[in-house]
């Protein structure tokens, strides 16, 4: 006996969307918050020192 059925390519199409779009988003922010590592550091204005 054969007892297949077809998934309707739509309904595949939408679960990748549903999984898909926010494992996208988490990977965009993960990218993006990690790039700060590699940025040189901002230069601070030098501190005067406190006269007496």
């Amino acid at each position: 006996m054969n007892s297949e059925t077809k998934s309707s390519p739509v309904l595949i199409f939408a679960a990748w969307l549903f999984v898909g779009i926010p494992a996208g988003w988490g990977v965009y922010n993960t990218v993006h918050n990690s790039m700060k590592l590699f940025q040189p550091p901002v230069a601070q204005p030098a501190q005067a020192l406190p006269t007496k």
